[in-house]
């Protein structure tokens, strides 16, 4: 067999070697190519369609009055009319012409969003009543008869229902009559006091006017027995400035009190067996929230 020579291996060695390389600056020159087509003509190609961002429906301002977590003071100036009737044991019962004066009632509320624990709304009121001379028939030796009285309501209550237009609120109210009564007999006054207190449903439902500011309201709570009460009220409230953190609201309607206490055992001088209220009128007010 032949044997190669030296110098014929040394040019295969050759050929091989520039075979490659230039195989290789044919690969880079490509690569370089590509490139520069990419950055030189990219501005003539179109761009990719960029995804339609998806945004919140916006929300508008009588859907935002309705907060969490807010605060809630309100007043009421009342005009309630009706009668206090009392029941004596020696004299049956009667309804005296009272000279009736309603106090401001004022209410504060803390609504939240934390699971388990309720709102809570506490309130107070008070009126006074006197009484005409000639109360003899009612109790014996005395002509002159004063009453006032303060109710304080503590409620605990959960949103069932907290719709886009419709709330609806369930709970319980302790609620505490306490008054006071003072006696003349033409010479001498007496005092007599009396404390009742109730635990009852409480209830509220809210309907928002749509596209307004304005929402209707009905709220009850009562409990019937030997003593019982009775506290309903329906109104309209309209928020005058919906998107401030400081939220005022002008509100108004109806509301009617009914109440019966049979302990009547704190009197001095007086043999009472119980104390019946029955009121209703008009009342309007303001609401500051934040």
């Amino acid at each position: 067999m032949a044997q190669s020579s030296p110098n014929r291996l040394y040019g295969r060695h050759n050929l091989m070697k520039y075979t490659l390389l230039a195989a290789g600056l044919m690969a880079s020159t490509a690569v370089s190519a590509d490139a520069f087509v990419d950055s030189e003509f990219a501005l003539d190609r179109p761009a990719p369609e960029a995804k339609p961002e998806v945004q919140e429906p916006e929300v508008e301002a009588y859907q935002r009055t309705r907060y969490n977590r807010e605060f809630i003071f309100a007043g009421a100036w009342t005009n309630l009319e009706g009668d206090t009737h009392l029941s004596s044991e020696l004299g049956g019962a009667m309804a005296p012409n009272w000279d009736r004066d309603f106090e401001i009632d004022l209410s504060a509320r803390f609504e939240h969003d934390i699971p388990l624990l309720p709102n809570v709304k506490v309130s107070y009121y008070s009126f006074d009543d006197e009484s005409g001379y000639g109360m003899d028939n009612v109790v014996p030796g005395y002509n002159y008869l004063s009453n006032e009285a303060d109710v304080y309501e503590l409620s605990a209550y959960y949103r069932v229902f907290n719709g886009e237009w419709f709330r609806f609120d369930l709970g319980a109210s302790f609620r505490s009559f306490e008054g006071r009564f003072n006696w003349n007999d033409g010479h001498r006054w007496d005092h007599g006091s009396y404390s009742e207190q109730f635990v009852a449903p409480y209830v509220a439902s809210y309907f928002y006017v749509p596209h307004t500011n304005v929402n209707l309201y009905l709220e009850y709570n009562g409990i019937g027995g030997d003593s019982s009460y009775s506290d309903f009220s329906a109104g309209v409230a309209y928020r005058m400035n919906p998107d401030s953190a400081f939220r005022i609201t002008l509100f108004g309607g109806y509301r009617a009190i009914e109440a019966e206490l049979t302990d009547m055992s704190g009197y001095v001088g007086a043999e009472l067996d119980s104390l019946e209220y029955d009121f209703n009128g008009m009342f309007a007010g303001l609401q500051l929230a934040f």
